[in-house]
């Protein structure tokens, strides 16, 4: 996830010399129920982080799975310097509770960086994963975190009641929260993005699909060649037996989200006006964008680069290092994956250059 001033990324095992003296530190610990980690101690904590990133995604029956703990590097854009965490994750007194923490190193206090990467944490809790409420506990001497959760939106719920010994750490202190309703009132009206259940792909069948081509590609080796046409893209064919139905797709797409295949969404109020699939795993170390498709009215609006984004996020938490997509040979189509990064491959997917010799076959590195 990229901010205004911050890159929000998995952790690797190359954090270890950048993390280390940060855990070690009294100041960042001075609130917090860890104790300090010797150099040996981060490196097992980041095998254990990254060997988490596998674990996220989806239910069993394809719905959000829930979070249990998601971690994640928080890194200046400027230098990519490593400055702290931020994370959602399961109370381990209350595992339904899903709360929002961080640290960070004593030389980016007052910087305004919790704020920032902590709403970039709501909003991925809230518009992705789908979280109803979020919650944040601190000390109550920690006059800077208690300002930093009123300034993402919380509010002062209660205080923590007695606890078992192993969490008495927690006992009596301040919890704050926030659930998606009062969150999403609190931005801009606009278009919002979101994960969906895997039994929510019939909708799109409400996208209107239409276009109007004039200038397509080609494809040989790698090098693009352009061309002209006159296509006119009907909206989908009411048939649901035609190739051309939105069902025919569903049909093609439900299997892949069956297999751990990811279903996102961006709303206009309650309207769908655009959708994206993510395939984690193409290949051992490559995803794919599968489908993506914005309604007609909101295109050129900045809907399909928030999908995309979204897509681009998961499939780095899932780990892989390079993005497919098969792209309709359009001039639009093709110039809006280059604007997010994507190149046309020289070397396409055997299996998806079968099913679909027309398309730009493109790839991009995570």
């Amino acid at each position: 996830m990229r901010t205004a001033r911050l890159l929000i990324r998995p952790f690797e095992l190359a954090d270890a010399p950048a993390l280390a003296p940060i855990l070690a530190e009294p100041s960042v610990l001075r609130y917090l129920p860890e104790e300090g980690m010797a150099a040996e101690e981060t490196h097992e904590l980041l095998g254990r982080l990254v060997a988490s990133y596998a674990e996220l995604g989806r239910a069993a029956d394809g719905a959000a799975a829930p979070i249990r703990k998601l971690t994640a590097a928080v890194t200046r854009a400027e230098d990519e310097a490593l400055i702290g965490w931020v994370g959602l994750g399961q109370l381990e007194f209350e595992p339904d509770t899903i709360e929002l923490y961080y640290g960070y190193a004593p030389a980016y206090w007052g910087a305004g960086y919790a704020t920032e990467a902590g709403a970039a944490m709501l909003e991925l809790g809230f518009d992705v994963v789908g979280l109803e409420r979020i919650v944040g506990i601190v000390h109550g001497e920690n006059r800077a975190s208690l300002r930093v959760l009123r300034k993402l939106g919380m509010t002062f719920r209660d205080h923590l009641g007695p606890m078992a010994p192993e969490h008495a750490f927690f006992a009596g202190l301040p919890r704050f929260d926030l659930d998606r309703a009062t969150f999403a009132a609190s931005r801009p009206a606009g278009v919002t993005v979101r994960r969906m259940p895997a039994d929510q792909l019939a909708r799109l069948a409400e996208i209107d699909r239409s276009e109007h081509v004039t200038r397509t590609y080609t494809a040989a080796g790698g090098v693009l060649r352009e061309r002209r046409v006159d296509w006119r893209v009907p909206p989908w064919d009411p048939d649901p037996e035609s190739p051309h139905s939105a069902q025919a797709l569903v049909h093609q797409f439900a299997p892949l989200l069956e297999e751990g295949g990811v279903l996102l969404g961006a709303f206009d109020a309650a309207r769908i006006v655009g959708l994206g699939v993510l395939r984690p795993k193409l290949t051992e170390e490559m995803a794919q964008l599968a489908l993506l498709h914005v309604s007609c009215s909101h295109r050129r609006q900045g809907v399909g680069t928030r999908l995309t984004e979204e897509i681009l996020r998961l499939a780095r938490w899932r780990g892989a290092r390079r993005i497919y997509v098969s792209a309709t040979p359009s001039l639009s189509a093709v110039g809006f994956y280059r604007r997010c990064g994507f190149v046309p491959t020289a070397e396409p997917h055997p299996e998806l250059w079968a099913l679909e010799p027309e398309d730009i076959h493109m790839v991009r590195p995570l």
